[in-house]
């Protein structure tokens, strides 16, 4: 069976992003599984939250959404 991934990125704040999945059957148009995550960005030195800076942003919003085929 083949499957196909939607993902994009959400609501952007501070050091918080938050990305949605949808994985749904290509044949029926059903959505299977529903997922939303928040990611955080940390300073790679001191491990703590990190503002989101404006290139990162550019690169988040530049690939908004990817679609996947699984099989």
């Amino acid at each position: 069976m083949k499957l196909v991934a939607n993902t994009w990125v959400g609501e952007t704040t501070g050091p918080r992003s938050i990305r949605h999945v949808e994985i749904s059957n290509p044949k029926t148009g059903k959505i299977l599984v529903k997922a939303k995550t928040t990611w955080c960005m940390v300073d790679s030195q001191s491990m703590r939250p990190k503002r989101i800076d404006e290139s990162i942003l550019n690169i988040l919003k530049a690939h908004l959404k990817v679609k996947l085929s699984l099989s």
